[in-house]
């Protein structure tokens, strides 16, 4: 009996710190604005909360799957910005259908499982959807070079951590678009007079700063 609940009581502060890890990684991941630096964020932070040897961010993009970024020794340079036909990929068309987590206690041994360049070395693996609204934007993945390295609970937590970074990507991405459309023409898709004045003003605190000349060239464009 004291033993159970000696039990019980690691497991309550167990659960305690994860959920103190979560508000203070949550609050990391809200604090930009920036695509690239949530998703720089997003991989730091889920270190903090679940052991991996390598993690990946991607996200859909019509009928492909863009792997925008990647953190760890497996993933390779050459797999980043790969786009992948879901189609191609069994395990990813999956998770993106079913909105759950996938485990694979060794990829090895998992026929879904696809090697993509020179990361054929991966064993524990989890995959989890990114869901914001209910709309399904991606997917985030964790490797570990040991099988058995994840089960249940681990996807648990990833799917937790999940729903938040969900949130963190596509409130960046709303603000680049609003940011893309207050400085772009949408008829010709060049760059406004707002934005013109913005670039200006920032190059004018360069040269002050540096001590030069700015210049600039104009050019008038007849019946436009």
């Amino acid at each position: 009996e004291k033993e159970h609940k000696a039990q019980n009581q690691r497991d309550a502060e167990a659960r305690q710190q994860l959920a103190e890890t979560l508000r203070t990684v949550t609050g990391a991941l809200t604090s930009t604005l920036n695509l690239t630096e949530v998703i720089e964020r997003l991989l730091e932070s889920l270190a903090e909360i679940i052991a991996y040897d390598s993690s990946a961010v991607m996200l859909v993009q019509g009928n492909e799957i863009q792997v925008i970024a990647g953190r760890g020794n497996l993933v390779a340079k050459t797999t980043r910005q790969r786009s992948i036909p879901l189609g191609e990929n069994a395990l990813y068309a999956e998770i993106l259908h079913t909105r759950q987590p996938i485990v694979l206690t060794d990829a090895q041994q998992d026929s879904r499982f696809i090697h993509y360049e020179d990361i054929g070395n991966i064993r524990g693996w989890i995959g989890v959807p990114l869901i914001y609204k209910d709309e399904v934007i991606g997917l985030l993945s964790v490797d570990s070079l040991s099988p058995g390295t994840y089960g249940q609970p681990e996807a648990d937590i990833t799917f937790t951590f999940a729903g938040q970074a969900a949130i963190a990507i596509e409130n960046a991405r709303l603000f680049g678009e609003v940011q893309r459309l207050a400085t772009t023409d949408s008829l010709t898709g060049l760059h406004t007079r707002r934005h013109f004045f913005y670039l200006a003003e920032q190059e004018f605190k360069r040269s002050l700063r540096y001590g030069t000349a700015p210049s600039a060239i104009m050019l008038d464009i007849d019946h436009f």
